[in-house]
């Protein structure tokens, strides 16, 4: 199979049945969000969801979009049972029925829910591959690989995160407080993090000893994160009122007004 001839074909076909419109900015693992071409840069995390999913049968993503990523897992595996999670079916919804309509043999079940809420909610039903790209927040995504966990068949959990710099202390800490079987980076314009766990002997004091650590480190970003708020709002107030006062004092020296 040539994959960029067959993946565009689907890439245009989904542009078509979602009225010819995406969000600007908003990209995929097939283009960039600016212009809705085939972006042959994101190649190397293209490959590394189609081969992760070649011998997997059940999978749960969050953030569906355009239904980008699951294309390029079907192309792989098109037997695939996939429980797909968006707030805002706009998109996903379309995309989501052409690619069942195309792939006869699989299986997508669209949730439309927050993805935390939405992964809570699921009983009876294990996989063995998680795929996060949703929401790029550092704070959801320890939400959504928390409640994944319980979701896991068997002793390895594989996840994948597509969040770039957003999610690199979520990542940190995995591999601090987890037994890492393997780990892939996908450098680019979005970072991409595959990780191998082994959930075996995981027990409820390490999750205790995780939570307490993320809770730390999300404590600390939200702090830095309001004093970077806070300095830049001081300075782009001194920057706007700094002229005014030296006008007005200059007038005051020079023209005594």
């Amino acid at each position: 199979m040539n994959f960029k001839k067959e993946t565009e074909i689907h890439f245009y076909k989904i542009l078509e049945i979602c009225g010819n419109s995406w969000n600007y900015g908003c990209g995929s693992y097939l283009f960039n969000g600016r212009e809705y071409k085939y972006y042959q840069t994101y190649y190397p995390k293209q490959k590394l969801i189609y081969d992760i999913v070649k011998n997997k049968s059940e999978v749960l993503e969050v953030g569906v979009y355009m239904g980008h990523s699951i294309l390029i897992m079907l192309l792989s595996n098109p037997k695939l049972k996939i429980t797909a999670i968006d707030v805002d079916e706009k998109f996903a919804l379309p995309s989501i029925e052409y690619l069942r309509k195309t792939f006869n043999n699989c299986k997508i079940n669209f949730i439309k829910n927050d993805s935390v809420a939405a992964i809570k909610s699921i009983k009876n039903k294990k996989f063995d591959f998680f795929h996060l790209d949703g929401e790029l927040d550092h704070f959801k995504m320890t939400s959504e690989f928390l409640n994944c966990i319980n979701l896991t068949r068997g002793e390895k959990m594989t996840i994948l995160f597509n969040g770039g710099r957003s999610c690199r202390h979520l990542i940190s800490s995995i591999k601090k407080n987890f037994k890492v079987e393997s780990f892939i980076k996908i450098d680019g314009p979005s970072q991409n993090y595959l990780l191998v766990l082994n959930i075996k002997d995981l027990d409820n004091n390490l999750i205790k000893s995780f939570k307490k650590n993320i809770f730390l480190e999300n404590m600390l970003l939200k702090l830095i994160k309001y004093i970077n708020y806070f300095f830049t709002m001081f300075f782009l107030i001194i920057h706007k009122i700094t002229p005014k006062i030296i006008i007005k004092f200059l007038k005051k020296i020079i023209f005594n007004k």
